[in-house]
C-alpha cells in the first residue's frame, strides 16, 4: 500500500485516471506470455508430431474412415 509523502493521510485525496490503453497493454503482455509458452511446447514436441504424421501417412491410416480397410473400419480402438 503506497502512502506517499502526505503528512495527514486522513485528509488526503488520491485521483486515479482511467486508461483504456493500459488494458490493451495488459492483454498484449498476457498474449505474449501465452505465445511464448506455446512456442516452448511446440519446440519440445514438434519432432514427435512430425514423426507421428509421417508414420500415419506412410501406413495409410487416414482420418477418413471410408479409406480404411473393411476389416478395421468399425474398430473403436483405432
Amino acid at each position: 500500500f503506497w502512502q506517499g509523502s502526505v503528512g495527514d493521510q486522513d485528509s488526503s485525496l488520491l485521483i486515479t485516471l482511467d486508461d483504456p490503453l493500459a488494458m490493451f497493454n495488459d492483454l498484449g503482455m498476457q498474449l505474449a506470455a501465452d505465445q511464448a509458452a506455446y512456442r516452448n511446447w511446440q519446440a519440445e514436441h514438434e519432432h514427435k508430431i512430425q514423426i507421428a504424421q509421417t508414420v500415419t501417412a506412410l501406413c495409410g491410416a487416414e482420418s477418413e474412415p471410408e479409406k480404411l480397410p473393411a476389416s478395421v473400419r468399425g474398430n473403436a480402438a483405432l
